[in-house]
């Protein structure tokens, strides 16, 4: 009977451990960068963040290619489903020219995160230029309904007991939500020709 060699072996380990990094290769690359991060004292970001970071930096080249950018943001979502990449797969889906593709996206990310303002935003474009008069309208009267709330959750009231980059940062969300409700607002009278009402909208 023909005896398997300790060279056999090795062979076919050294190939199924070739393999494997082959396949894995990003996500070895990623663990070695954590690694020596870690020993370092640094808490590396974690890689679904990695991913969304590397799609963003070539949405905001002209030239960046939107087909590389949505393989790196599928594959975030595909460990964080609502994260901040279904949103920049919208703007990938716009660049490709599927306005269609880009609203279910939008719509999506909007129930998962309603305060993110430019899913509100890119929204009320979309449906702007697709001639969606009254899905526009709900959408900004919803939005300023939400982050009217959030403002009135938000007062700042600032403490002394606690270290005061706290407290700069409450008085720094009140005012984004601020601004944020006025932005909707503003389109709320470009889509309707009058302003929100006062007290709500009817």
């Amino acid at each position: 009977m023909r005896r398997i060699s300790l060279g056999h072996v090795n062979i076919a380990l050294f190939t199924l451990i070739a393999i494997l990094g082959i396949v894995y290769s990003r996500d070895l690359a990623w663990g070695a960068r954590a690694l020596i991060a870690y020993q370092g004292g640094d808490f590396p970001p974690l890689q679904e963040t990695v991913l969304l970071r590397d799609a963003a930096a070539i949405l905001k080249d002209p030239q960046g290619d939107p087909a590389a950018a949505r393989e790196l943001l599928e594959a975030s979502l595909a460990i964080d489903p609502n994260s901040g990449a279904r949103f920049n797969l919208g703007l990938v889906l716009e660049r490709q020219g599927d306005p269609d593709g880009a609203l279910g996206i939008y719509r999506e990310y909007r129930r998962s995160d309603p305060l993110h303002l430019p899913t509100r935003l890119r929204l009320d474009a979309l449906l702007s230029a697709a001639g969606q008069a009254e899905e526009r309208r709900t959408l900004l009267e919803e939005g300023i309904a939400v982050f009217d709330r959030a403002i009135r959750l938000h007062i700042p009231r600032p403490d002394p007991a606690f270290d005061a980059r706290y407290n700069e940062k409450a008085v720094r969300i009140y005012q984004e939500l601020q601004r944020g409700a006025g932005l909707l607002r503003q389109r709320y009278q470009q889509a309707t020709g009058q302003p929100y009402p006062a007290g709500g909208a009817s």
